[in-house]
């Protein structure tokens, strides 16, 4: 079973988990819409040490990683997450061959089960442009980001 996950900016965590009961576009809020199995713990912790150039150990002690910030159901979701403010900068400060690198790479890790390496490196590439702009604005208008999740 695949996840369903929509990354979005939010001025704080109370705005965030309004999300929790609808689609954060519903209330305003930048998003990316729903995308199915790219979860922000570790799918998004890979992408995160591939930015910044860390070990994946490394993000798992950064502030806001992956913080539980509001449930419908504990057990059950959906869930609203933080995503790290150092993510948010470095996609932000992504340029485009960054982006493509960084896809290509990703790509080519066990967190993805798909066996067309090149389709699933410009599915990602089309993601991180979509990331990065939405990390772009969200640090314009001194938004964080965060993930709804649906398991």
């Amino acid at each position: 079973m695949t996840g369903l996950y929509e990354y979005f900016a939010a001025p704080d965590d109370a705005a965030a988990a309004a999300a929790a009961r609808c689609d954060a576009l519903s209330l305003g809020l930048p998003s990316l819409g729903l995308i199915a199995g790219i979860d922000p713990a570790v799918q998004i912790g890979r992408l995160e040490s591939l930015m910044r150039r860390i070990d994946f150990d490394q993000v798992l002690g950064q502030p806001r990683w992956c913080d539980l910030i509001t449930s419908i159901n504990l057990r059950t979701g959906p869930w609203v997450v933080t995503v790290t403010e150092t993510l948010r900068e470095s996609l932000a400060d992504a340029d485009e061959s960054t982006i493509e690198r960084t896809a290509a790479i990703w790509a080519r890790g066990q967190e993805f089960s798909c066996n067309d390496i090149l389709c699933l490196a410009e599915s990602l590439a089309k993601f991180l442009f979509d990331f990065a702009a939405l990390a772009r604005e969200a640090k314009a208008e001194s938004r964080q980001l965060y993930c709804w999740m649906s398991l």
